[in-house]
């Protein structure tokens, strides 16, 4: 009897690590340096006792994204979570994601194009041509990416009549290697079942760890303000969506706090960064956060929290905007966090229950 139970329990061992490996997980991450992506990977790690899990780095990079669903189609994969590690749901990364994965029919109207090595280097002399031109000029020639005739126009007003072949001749090279990168996004066609998750936004556990990011630098809370900053989009509805996200975090995170000292923050606010957007709109958002440190340093502390996946760039220009200004600062990020594997594994398993009813 003894030797029938073990060989049962065995048995339903075996059978629960078939079902599992046949669910594939794929996270995906904007990617940046090696220590960036190699504290992503750390963070996924654990997942690889329970499921096949792949990793692709870029911003809803089709090809990359489909070479990952093909891997783990290899493996024996019958369903895919898809977990995006990205800060917000409001931004054109995952509208693309959506429609790569055909959650969306609609062709995304920001693509994300992404180019090769040899293509950044053909393209990059046109960003000196840019520089030549009044900033919304430049950013309204990226983002519309107009016929080649009317560019060589536009140009005509600012860059000297010897130049101008060269430039045109740039701008139509870069103009044809971005149309056939548009090309490459499209849904991908797969077997498997695909589900797609949400990506942090303020779920639980994320709100837990940037609590305890605040809490790390809190010492009197009645005499604080803390700073939430963000990355944040170039679109104003997104930024809107972002903000409304973040602040959903700060009242959670000033609620626990509270809880747990006894004492209330005079204020937790929320601001973007927008590192990408035009020069206009990124002098503003600098502007703004320096305003809201000096404003709240004159009559209390000031915590600035960084809302950044990793550690690799972005915490280094936070600094740079707020230099000369007094503030309380230690540089982490959401990872590295113990607790991130409870976010992956929760939205897995509500991904997984979904999908079965």
């Amino acid at each position: 009897m003894v030797k029938l139970i073990f060989l049962l329990g065995v048995f339903v061992i075996h059978l629960g690590l078939s079902r599992a490996s046949e669910v594939g997980v794929l996270v995906l991450a904007h990617g940046a340096k090696p220590k960036w992506n190699q504290t992503v990977l750390e963070a996924v790690e654990p997942l690889r006792e329970r499921y096949r899990v792949e990793v692709a780095f870029g911003m809803a990079d089709p090809v990359k994204i489909e070479k990952a669903l093909r891997r783990l189609e290899e493996k024996g994969v019958e369903k895919v979570v898809v977990v995006p590690l990205f800060i917000s749901s409001h931004s054109p990364i995952i509208r693309q994601l959506r429609y790569i994965l055909g959650y969306s029919e609609e062709f995304p109207e920001d693509p994300m194009v992404h180019l090769s090595k040899e293509e950044r280097k053909t393209i990059r002399p046109l960003w000196d041509v840019l520089e030549k031109l009044p900033s919304p000029l430049a950013w309204w020639i990226q983002q519309e990416k107009p016929p080649v005739g009317v560019f060589e126009e536009v140009i005509s007003l600012y860059i000297p009549e010897g130049e101008r072949e060269k430039a045109v001749s740039l701008y139509s090279k870069a103009i044809q290697i971005i149309n056939s990168r548009l090309q490459t996004i499209k849904p991908v066609e797969t077997k498997m079942k695909v589900i797609l998750t949400d990506p942090l936004d303020d779920h639980p556990v994320v709100t837990s760890i940037v609590c305890r990011r605040i809490s790390e630098l809190s010492e009197d809370p009645s005499r604080e303000s803390v700073i939430l900053v963000a990355h944040g989009p170039n679109d104003e509805e997104d930024n809107l969506g972002w903000l409304t996200t973040m602040e959903s975090m700060g009242r959670k995170c000033a609620r626990r706090i509270q809880e747990e000292k006894g004492k209330a923050f005079r204020a937790i606010l929320s601001v973007t960064v927008r590192d990408d957007a035009p020069e206009p709109i990124y002098e503003q958002a600098k502007q703004h956060l320096r305003a809201l440190v000096r404003q709240l340093s004159t009559s209390g502390e000031v915590i600035v929290i960084p809302l950044l996946i990793s550690q690799g760039g972005v915490e280094h220009r936070i600094l740079e905007r707020l230099e000369g200004l007094e503030f309380r600062w230690n540089g982490k990020t959401i990872l590295p966090s113990e607790e991130m594997i409870r976010f992956l594994e929760s939205r897995i398993e509500e991904a997984l229950k979904k999908s079965a009813g």
